[in-house]
């Protein structure tokens, strides 16, 4: 009993965060002394700018919509938005396939309209990518005009949907119809 009223006390102590296990701890700061380590990113973070900047919108099909960037700042005389992503593998082979995996383009695309609506003024997108084991690479790349218009386009889809099954009430899931299927081959290949 007195066990759970010092972890309820903790708790709330805590605003309710998550803890960390030291081994936790100690990749953290291992990653953050990586990450800081590379003079441009620590640039980046470190020079002026707002971390967590919130944008609020009125995009063109009249939804108000919201974003939150990692990092609002100038880069080399340039407005910037910053985005964090951990990976696996932080080389510009893999990262480009977890972008298109992830739909990063997409998220970029979107906090980039949504910077628009306030101020036209040319920003560039870059990503950090930082591996999530040892000895945790970094990297960053920046969204070309091909990248970020595919991505414009899957904002501007998933805003008309959005819009239409507003409008129509109705919100498509998976089919409705009866699907076959089958085992992976991996699976077929264990049971046999």
């Amino acid at each position: 009993k007195a066990g759970k009223a010092a972890w309820a006390e903790h708790e709330a102590l805590s605003g309710f965060r998550t803890p960390l296990t030291c081994k936790e701890w100690v990749k953290c700061e291992a990653i953050r002394d990586r990450v800081l380590a590379h003079p441009r990113i620590s640039e980046l973070l470190l020079g002026d700018g707002v971390n967590e900047a919130s944008v609020v919108w009125e995009d063109a099909t009249g939804v108000t919509c919201k974003g939150r960037l990692d990092r609002l700042c100038q880069f080399e005389g340039r407005p910037t938005v910053v985005d964090l992503k951990t990976c696996m593998d932080a080389s510009c082979f893999s990262f480009e396939r977890s972008i298109a995996k992830y739909k990063y383009h997409g998220q970029a695309a979107w906090y980039l309209r949504g910077l628009r609506s306030i101020a036209d003024i040319g920003r560039r997108f870059l990503w950090l990518a930082v591996e999530k084991e040892p000895p945790y690479e970094v990297a960053i790349y920046e969204a070309d005009a091909l990248t970020l218009d595919e991505g414009d386009r899957l904002c501007a889809h998933a805003m008309n949907l959005w819009k239409e099954c507003q409008e129509s009430g109705d919100w498509p899931g998976y089919d409705t119809g009866i699907n076959v299927t089958t085992l992976p081959e991996w699976a077929l290949e264990m049971s046999g």
